[in-house]
């Protein structure tokens, strides 16, 4: 699940400097998907991936430099599904009566226990009458919050504005929100003042994925999807059409093998595309932090 995840997160930053019109997002997923599984350890050679996905070699590697630049060569990507399962890990300790609470929360592991059992049930449900039944409420609390990590969080722009902490806290509050708030008193004292903005943050971002479209999209969804798809085809640059013609172009360039004449005139294209490409990242991302000495 992880390399799915980055893809998605791959193609959307791709797509925070370039254009669908430019590089269809068909094109460029399939390299997003070749990169990713390489950035997570799942890595499987380009051909048995070419043959999986019934396509060439050619077109998984025609763009992926491309996709490179477009991430300014930064592949990782921080995912909420190891704190989700770390949290999962800590509940179910408390439950054995072996959780240990965080600094400055003066609570033996037999109090937290004695807590959990007098936690408010979720809505509808019934208080639980002993310690299994606890279990079995962090287990289903943990099964739907990992399917909305996996689904609403990709969905939706929740990676750039908010942590993996965030993230996962945020789905936990969403399915189970009394277990959300015993994890976060076990880790905070009462008296912090740092609770009420964490709370705050949390229910922005549950907020926005609970804002998120459906998985599964509807007759009209689809309808609209096929519009879209459409018009994107008929606005689409004709110069970019082609990148596995044009990876083989920019491999047969002279320039790339000291050749002069057009390698001269292609350096400079070369060299205004760079410096353009450097402005519109600083435009997005501000300009580089000056050194300040003395």
């Amino acid at each position: 699940m992880r390399y799915q995840a980055t893809a998605v997160q791959y193609l959307k930053r791709f797509y925070l400097t370039n254009s669908p019109m430019t590089y269809h997002p068909k094109e460029i997923m399939q390299t997003a998907v070749y990169l990713a599984m390489k950035a997570e350890d799942t890595f499987h050679s380009v051909r048995s991936f070419a043959e999986k996905l019934d396509v060439t070699t050619e077109s998984i590697l025609a763009s992926e430099f491309l996709l490179t630049q477009g991430l300014r060569f930064t592949f990782d990507v921080r995912h909420p599904f190891h704190g989700l399962e770390g949290g999962f890990m800590e509940l179910l300790a408390f439950t054995n009566g072996k959780g240990e609470a965080g600094p400055g929360v003066k609570k033996s592991p037999k109090e937290t226990r004695e807590e959990m059992l007098d936690m408010s049930p979720p809505p509808g449900k019934s208080k639980a009458k002993d310690i299994k039944e606890i279990v079995i409420r962090c287990q289903t609390a943990h099964g739907k919050a990992k399917e909305l990590l996996k689904t609403s969080a990709l969905l939706t722009d929740a990676y750039f504005l908010y942590s993996p902490s965030q993230l996962w806290l945020s789905t936990l509050l969403i399915v189970d929100e009394p277990l959300a708030r015993f994890y976060l008193d076990t880790k905070l004292p009462l008296t912090s003042e740092v609770k009420p903005k964490i709370f705050t943050v949390l229910r922005q971002c549950a907020e926005m994925l609970r804002s998120s479209p459906a998985t599964q999209p509807d007759k009209e969804e689809k309808k609209e999807l096929k519009r879209i798809q459409k018009k994107l085809e008929q606005c689409r640059n004709p110069q970019k059409l082609d990148l596995v013609a044009i990876n083989r172009a920019q491999k047969r360039d002279p320039d790339m093998n000291g050749g002069d004449g057009l390698g001269e005139t292609v350096a400079k294209r070369r060299k205004l595309e760079r410096e353009q490409s450097m402005k519109e990242s600083e435009d997005l991302f501000g300009p580089v932090l000056a050194d300040k000495k003395g």
